[in-house]
């Protein structure tokens, strides 16, 4: 089965996105698992890798560049096949960043991209992200955290990608990002600042990226 002929009721998948963020028993998930094609031996977790399928719903062959969202970060909708149904529980992921990884190092290389979703019922943003490779995560995507949805969007997202980051660093010596190559809800600037916290000695930024960052935050409107 391709990810393009997915069809998953939205009972199951809204009892997927409520495990994740409430911590519940994955008892009888494994069907589930299995219709949306979660790898067993990828180091994400089980339930981290199903929730960034169903809210990205993703067509595997758009993945990961994501040109098309420097003008409107939100994700296309899919050419998954859900349940008629799932459209009451549409997500609307939309766009952080993407960055470009390194190609010489210990640990990823190539692009990344990260999407905030607000899921309505739970009150919660989630963070996923997403690549072309499973080189090393055994897996093209997965969701890395998830925030109470009353902290505005850019501070949840500065908090677990730099959580990401630094947990990237630590246990597998990921360097620094190469570049920022699309822009959403933050652009290059505030990117690159965030990732210096990570990598101090490793960004470098031009003169003009010292203006306050402040003034480059997009305002992007989450539907409750």
């Amino acid at each position: 089965m391709s990810f393009e002929d997915l069809t998953i009721n939205p009972e199951d998948e809204l009892k997927i996105i409520e495990v994740y963020l409430e911590g519940s028993d994955e008892d009888d998930l494994e069907d589930i698992y299995s219709e949306l094609e979660v790898p067993e031996d990828a180091e994400p977790s089980s339930i981290e890798i199903a929730v960034a399928k169903i809210i990205l719903n993703e067509d595997e062959d758009d993945a990961p560049a994501w040109t098309e969202f420097l003008d409107e970060p939100s994700v296309e909708p899919s050419k998954a096949i859900r349940h008629p149904e799932a459209m009451d529980y549409a997500y609307l992921p939309h766009l952080i960043c993407s960055v470009i990884w390194p190609e010489k190092g210990p640990a990823f290389s190539g692009p990344e991209s990260y999407f905030i979703t607000y899921i309505p019922g739970f009150e919660k943003f989630i963070v996923t992200t997403m690549r072309d490779s499973d080189e090393v995560w055994g897996t093209t995507e997965h969701a890395i955290g998830f925030v109470d949805g009353h902290i505005e969007p850019t501070e949840v997202a500065h908090q677990l990608l730099l959580d990401y980051w630094t947990m990237q660093e630590d246990d597998y010596g990921q360097r620094a990002p190469e570049d920022i190559t699309d822009e959403g809800l933050i652009d290059k600037k505030i990117a690159l600042s965030w990732a210096e916290e990570v990598w101090p000695d490793d960004i470098e930024k031009d003169e003009d990226d010292e203006d306050d960052y402040d003034d480059d935050i997009k305002e992007i409107e989450f539907d409750d």
